[in-house]
């Protein structure tokens, strides 16, 4: 028997790792992968580091399309963590006011 490859999926793979998604250049002249959207917020349980679920332009259909990224690496999409939280408050943030506003609810 010999091993068989969908050519569709062969070459979407090899697409996917050979063509980069599109890239944005920052205010500092630094090149940026493309946020489309922003999904959900998360503290790494280990690190406590502030966590966002991005899914990312042009690597639909690849294991790439959505990764946890620090907020860090997703600086340049400031308007779409903007737009997340307005929709969704009550997500982790770094907003300090709320971060006040729920350990006072807690104590």
């Amino acid at each position: 028997m010999y091993p068989c490859f969908a050519r569709t999926r062969l070459l979407s793979i090899l697409d996917a790792s050979t063509v980069p998604g599109p890239v944005e250049i920052d205010r500092e002249g630094e090149e940026q992968f493309a946020v489309a959207n922003i999904i959900n917020s998360t503290n790494n349980p280990r690190t406590g580091v502030l966590q966002y679920l991005v899914e990312w332009l042009g690597y639909e259909g690849t294991d790439e399309h959505t990764i946890w990224e620090p907020r860090e690496n997703v600086t340049s999409a400031m308007e779409k963590i903007d737009k997340f939280h307005r929709r969704y408050p009550d997500k982790p943030s770094n907003d300090i006011r709320k971060r006040r506003q729920t350990l006072a609810k807690r104590g």
